[in-house]
């Protein structure tokens, strides 16, 4: 990022701000501050709610709203909604960071008796039934230019966007919320110091105008106005900017059954690591080092603040059409969206589009059957009254519920001592957005009410008036009760409603940190904060027992074992591997001993058939479950992550290398056709990354290494008949073969073991 910003702030303003003491600019950056945490919050449900209605894999997912025939994903005609859905996504990640780092920057100035930054029932609904965004307001129609620029025309009407399904129209009203920040500004009410907005860039300008002149007679504000501890800010160890579901093939097509390894093309087969499109380059996209960070010096306000502008609408109006190196800016990533839709450029208003600025150009096959191939019919503007019967509204609550406590979750992050913040993050927000959240709202797109509408969420508060966060776990829980009731022979859902309503049951409480609506830090920490401790343990294969009889497969991987069903037991580990002689691992040659893979078949450390890792039970943390863990922090312990698909740069860079329970990150096994989506490795093999990390930081410190004298078995040495078989750990194919599946999740299907969404 490397654009210098020209501000909107018009000069009255900035003179208004020079003639400010530092503690009117300090009180008056709160005030603005507060508003900017509501904003970008309010986007995030206008995106999220899009994003669900997109069908991402017609035909190979059930067709949206139409029974025509089409061609099955990934044909090249199928990847429009792929793409669409994991830019939508990737603007949403970003957003959650831009509130993140606004939230950051006004906690660092906040002292001990004021509130921490607010976004539990934040959401203001408008006239229309869309949502408000918080302090900006409409354009006129049509821009008027001065010397070639755009001068905006600001009317004193809230700038009101609708929650609806994924369309031309919509893809504008994104466009509006990303509009580009501009160097005039022309409002029909002015207030020099608290001017009318437009565009979320003028909202950062004013607020970084005071940073750099409202340290009295118009200077910087000193470092000190950012070193208050009210609570602890959000870490960069909690934020990764691409996951599985930020990433298409954009219009290339890539092999979807059977694929091959990570990055082979053979035999007409394309691994989808070679076509990969990283919508989110955290390479390029931020200043400094990390994208999240703790603010402590104005020139860390200021960093956040261009961080913020440069991801969405872009620097000023004449850069936020360029390539900023890697990344487009938000606002025209959806007008290159509109571009493949029939009625572009036709059906587009000026605004969005900025007049005298070049639009992205139509492309040649422009899509004629957007409703009927990409997007399930999702209700606009909707309202849990609204729907037809009880059924469906108690569904509506507890989506809406689980919504606003997601954001009690986040508050709550700000007051989690720092130690306890990584795992904090990954068991509250991680658990409830990728793992319950994302589930339950696909789901929904399959019901309807008693007249035939999708039952989508509203994102209304559905917690009785008055309610406090403090009482806000227990309002869920209620409504989760009533739901279980109510829905529990829903056969729309495409499993049992009961799952989706104990997942949430399941979810942490966050009671203990608010005294009604007052954060705190409690004196005893809750027992999720505390992982069981785990025993050391340093297998010898002089305590290795007796090996199981492992099944055969007979075709085409003649002779291999079979993938079991389930990880082996603790009791057949002990019979196989030697009692107090074992340890979990998350995949195929990662074991450390003998007769410890999955089939308890095996001669050596790193000769083992496949992963033991366990599942995390949120219900009982000390009891997990004998099964494979499906997502990102539902592993059980260390050592067990799978990674790739989500998690942070850390975590992807040592897959099978976690430290602690509900930190590794995604499946096990690690499927040979998984690719890393974030990071300096980005696009290679997960499980060779596994490989890696066990044969230099594992191997070295077991009985079998000799004292690290002895190399690692070769990868695919369990089956010395055809090692290459396995020489890139355990495909798929072999997986099915023994007829059995996995989970790797993730909504684009290029994970390479189909998709969880």
């Amino acid at each position: 990022m490397t654009h210098e910003h020209h501000s909107s702030v018009p000069h009255e303003t900035l003179e208004a701000i020079k003639a400010m003491s530092l503690d009117e600019a300090v009180a008056e950056l709160k005030i603005v501050l507060r508003a900017a945490v509501k904003l970008e919050m309010a986007t995030i449900p206008i995106y999220l709610y899009s994003y669900y209605s997109i069908c991402r894999k017609p035909g190979s997912d059930a067709p949206a709203t139409s029974s025509a025939e089409i061609e099955e994903f990934p044909a090249k005609s199928s990847l429009y909604g792929n793409l669409a859905g994991a830019t939508v996504m990737s603007v949403a990640v970003e957003e959650m960071l831009h509130m993140s780092l606004a939230m950051n920057l006004l906690t660092s100035m906040l002292s001990e008796d004021e509130d921490l930054p607010q976004i539990f029932n934040g959401l203001m609904f408008g006239s229309g039934g869309g949502i408000v965004l918080p302090a900006l307001h409409m354009l006129s129609p049509l821009a008027a230019t001065t010397a070639g620029r755009p001068v905006e025309h600001i009317s004193d009407r809230p700038l009101e966007i609708p929650l609806a399904k994924y369309s031309l129209d919509q893809l504008q009203h994104f466009m509006r919320i990303e509009y580009p920040g501009q160097e005039d500004s022309v409002a029909e009410t002015i207030d020099l110091k608290s001017p009318d907005w437009a565009t979320i860039g003028e909202v950062y300008d004013f607020a970084k105008a005071l940073i750099k002149h409202g340290g009295g007679s118009g200077k910087h504000m000193p470092d000190s106005v950012f070193q208050h501890a009210r609570g602890v800010q959000i870490g960069t160890e909690n934020y990764s900017a691409s996951s599985i579901d930020t990433v298409s093939s954009g219009d290339k097509t890539f092999t979807f059954v059977d694929p091959p390894v990570v990055g082979t093309n053979e035999d007409g087969a394309i691994s989808a690591s070679t076509v990969a499109v990283y919508e989110n380059d955290d390479h390029h996209d931020h200043e400094g080092e990390d994208a999240l960070f703790r603010i402590s010096s104005a020139k860390e306000a200021v960093r956040a603040i261009n961080t913020i502008c440069e991801q969405g609408e872009g620097a000023d109006y004449s850069q936020f059409v360029e390539k900023d190196e890697a990344e487009d800016s938000h606002y025209y990533k959806f007008w290159s969206l509109c571009a493949e839709l029939d009625g572009y450029p036709a059906n587009m208003a000026t605004p969005p589009q900025v007049e005298g600025i070049p639009a992205p150009k139509p492309t040649a096959n422009q899509i004629l059957d957007l409703g009927e191939r990409f997007v399930y019919d999702f209700p606009t503007n909707p309202k849990v009254a609204g729907y037809s019967d009880a059924r469906s509204q108690s569904l509506a609550k507890v989506a809406n519920g689980l919504f606003q406590y997601m954001l009690i979750m986040t508050e709550t992050t700000l007051l989690v001592p720092e130690k306890h913040q990584k795992l904090y993050f990954n068991k509250t927000m991680h658990q409830s957005m990728i793992w319950v959240m994302d589930k339950l709202y696909q789901a929904m797109r399959y019901t309807k009410d008693s007249e035939g509408k999708i039952v989508a969420p509203t994102f209304e508060n559905p917690f009785p008036v008055g309610t406090t966060r403090e009482q806000a776990f227990g309002e869920l829980q209620n409504l989760v009760d009533s739901c279980k009731i109510l829905c529990a022979d829903w056969t729309e859902f495409k499993s049992d409603a009961t799952f989706y309503m104990d997942a949430i049951e399941n979810l942490p409480d966050v009671t203990p940190f608010w005294d009604g609506d007052r954060g705190q830090t409690p004196d005893i920490l809750p027992s999720y904060l505390k992982p069981p401790s785990q025993k050391a343990v340093k297998p010898s294969p002089d305590k290795a027992g007796a090996a199981a009889s492992a099944q055969k497969i007979l075709s085409p991987y003649v002779g291999t074992q079979a993938f079991p069903s389930a990880p082996p037991s603790d009791t057949a580990l002990s019979t196989a591997a030697g009692d107090g002689n074992w340890v979990r691992h998350a995949c195929m040659g990662l074991n450390s001993c003998k007769n410890q893979g999955r089939t308890l078949e095996n001669n050596c450390a790193g000769q083992g058939w496949c992963s033991t890792a366990l599942s995390y039970n949120a219900g009982d943390p000390t009891s997990p479950k004998l099964s494979d863990h499906t997502c990102h922090v539902q592993n059980d312990c260390a050592g067990q992550g799978g990674c790739g698909l989500y998690g942070t740069e850390e975590e992807l860079n040592e897959p099978g290398g976690n430290s602690c329970q509900a930190q590794g990150s995604c499946a096990t096994p690690i499927n040979a056709e998984r690719f890393i989506t974030d990071g300096d490795e980005r696009g290679k093999s997960v499980w060779q990354q596994a490989r890696n990390h066990f044969e230099n930081t594992v191997w070295k410190t077991l009985d079998a290494s000799e004292g690290g004298k002895r190399p690692l078995p070769e990868a695919g040495s369990n089956f010395p008949e055809k090692p290459e078989l396995f020489a890139h750990g355990p495909t798929i194919e072999w997986i099915e073969d023994s007829g059995q599946g996995m989970t790797a999740c993730g909504a684009s299907g290029m994970s390479g073991a189909g998709s969880c969404a």
